[in-house]
């Protein structure tokens, strides 16, 4: 069975007490991933990820699969200054009797670095959040890209 969320329509079937408290906890996931970022501490992110995790990163030129891997690509990442991450459009869907949740939407990236203040880049996530046996749900796949450029209008063809 598939439970959803978006935004603020959530379906009335989406509305029982267990189900608002999976929603809460995996939005949480998703704000502590946030807060660790914003940190500057790539072993406090790299903790939010399952032991099995994969991890597809925004500017990765590969795909890490062990937290080795994970935690690399944060040290180099967070060297950015005047991080900031703005969740700007969310999805979530419960698979496997509530114990894992595919998080997917948009955020916004503002940052500072070698290459100048103020950028930002807007971009798509995918979270895979597995619950544990201790209630603490954990990161199980992460992907980011950058959000593509708009594709230009399409313009009709005349008949021949």
């Amino acid at each position: 069975m598939k439970r959803r969320f978006k935004k603020a329509n959530m379906p009335k079937s989406f509305q029982n007490k267990e189900e608002l408290q999976d929603l809460k906890e995996v939005k949480n996931a998703l704000k502590r991933w946030i807060s660790a970022m914003k940190t500057y501490d790539p072993d406090a992110v790299t903790a939010l990820y399952a032991d099995d995790a994969s991890f597809w990163g925004t500017v990765a030129l590969s795909i890490a699969t062990d937290k080795k891997g994970i935690k690399a690509y944060f040290v180099d990442f967070l060297r950015k200054d005047d991080l900031e991450i703005e969740v700007t459009d969310e999805y979530v869907e419960f698979h496997d009797d509530g114990k894992e949740a595919v998080y997917a939407g948009a955020y916004k990236f503002s940052f500072s670095d070698e290459n100048g203040p103020n950028q930002v880049v807007p971009a798509r996530f995918t979270f895979i959040f597995a619950k544990q046996d201790d209630g603490e749900w954990l990161i199980k796949h992460h992907h980011s890209s950058a959000m593509p450029a708009a594709p230009a209008p399409c313009r009709a063809q005349s008949p021949g």
